[in-house]
């Protein structure tokens, strides 16, 4: 299993009270949150050539018809895929070490790239899909990610304990300077998403 770890801090600059002049205070509050992922998402590619392109391009097709129908015999549902990238360009001759100074290349083929993108949350199943794109005749894995499908509901929970954490800390700051707070002048928010592999 794999959980990803949401880190959000939360900057917050705040007026102390003094006889002349408002000093301000700034203290940064940090919130973590440790989910297990819950979908899976899969770019996989099927890479073809020909010696023209209505040649690349059946092949191409062929090995992705191939590719769906080994996914959907691995458990996959129609609605959890789709297709990606694609692209079709000539390939042409290589120099030679003697080429003439007039030399040109010349087309010798033609090349067909094609992906297919992954969406579902058998996550358990990873393995599974990989080895019968592999079989099937998927030859690049463009990424594998594992996330959490709806991140938006969590969110709010972390911003709310890292405004906390960071107001907690500048109440105990004023404190020990003997201080008092007035009000909260500006608030800054970053956020970052990190990936580590679970016990399974």
């Amino acid at each position: 299993m794999r959980n990803l770890i949401i880190a959000l801090s939360m900057a917050a600059t705040t007026l102390l009270s003094a006889v002349e002049e408002l000093p301000s205070l700034s203290v940064r509050g940090y919130a973590v949150l440790s989910q297990p992922a819950d979908q899976l998402n899969i770019s996989l590619g099927v890479v073809s050539q020909g010696k023209n392109a209505k040649e690349a391009l059946l092949k191409n097709n062929t090995q992705m018809n191939q590719l769906i129908k080994a996914l959907e015999n691995s458990g996959l549902g129609e609605n959890n895929y789709q297709t990606g990238d694609f692209s079709i360009n000539p390939l042409y001759s290589p120099r030679p070490r003697d080429a003439a100074s007039d030399w040109s290349p010349e087309i010798i083929g033609f090349e067909v790239r094609n992906s297919l993108d992954v969406t579902t949350d058998q996550i358990d199943k990873a393995g599974t899909f990989i080895d019968a794109a592999a079989s099937a005749g998927a030859n690049s894995i463009n990424h594998i990610q594992f996330q959490i499908s709806d991140p938006q509901k969590h969110r709010d929970a972390l911003i709310r304990a890292a405004t906390k954490n960071a107001i907690e800390d500048a109440k105990s700051l004023s404190q020990a300077a003997d201080v008092q707070l007035i009000k909260i002048t500006a608030i800054s928010m970053t956020a970052r998403k990190l990936e580590r592999r679970g016990s399974s």
